[in-house]
């Protein structure tokens, strides 16, 4: 039996060349985390809470961009945000799914990018009970202004959304480039023979 002696070297004590061989095979092998995107999901609902009032879960919320770009929430959960802040809606009609769409990445990330279609005229309100008096004129006018104020939400909404898919979009890239993989090959403190293999 022969004992070998072998040299080992820290990440950044090899040559350049050695270097960018496992900084590419870092990159290509890479898988992210889990849970890499949910701080971005809270910064989403904090602001979806601070800029409307409303609450929306952020862990409710769905993206991705594979072929296409996409971020949403379930409308029912964005429907029932809207009842809570407002008393009088008995119903919303939002399609399914209420966010941003697109069908690929052309024209710019923010160019594909297109808001749900919906209609605040499809608001249902609670019934008001008497018919043709000063209370029922005052009631309907107010719901003409929360109608606008939903409005405005929805659109708060998909502006925060859009903010949140590019900032999901550049944390997910970022973990694809050569700095991230120095810094990881850094910091993990393996050792490498003189080839780059670990030991």
């Amino acid at each position: 039996m022969k004992t070998k002696t072998i040299t080992t070297y820290k990440f950044e004590e090899l040559n350049k060349e050695i270097q960018d061989k496992l900084i590419e095979k870092y990159i290509n092998n890479f898988e992210v985390y889990d849970d890499w995107y949910e701080f971005i999901f809270e910064n989403i609902e904090d602001s979806i809470k601070e800029k409307t009032g409303l609450e929306i879960e952020g862990k409710n919320l769905s993206f991705y961009f594979n072929r296409g770009c996409n971020i949403y929430f379930n409308s029912s959960e964005v429907v029932k945000a809207l009842q809570n802040k407002y008393n009088h809606i008995e119903d919303f009609y939002l399609p399914d799914k209420f966010g941003l769409f697109s069908n690929y990445l052309g024209g710019g990330l923010n160019g594909g990018l297109c808001s749900s279609d919906y209609d605040v005229n499809r608001i249902e309100f609670e019934e008001f009970d008497e018919e043709d008096t000063l209370e029922e004129v005052i009631y309907n006018k107010n719901n003409e202004k929360i109608k606008e104020q939903i409005e405005e939400d929805l659109n708060k909404i998909q502006e925060i959304l859009k903010k949140g898919f590019i900032d999901l979009w550049d944390e997910y890239n970022s973990y694809f480039t050569e700095d991230y993989a120095r810094d990881s090959l850094i910091n993990n403190e393996e050792e490498f023979d003189s080839e780059g293999n670990r030991v």
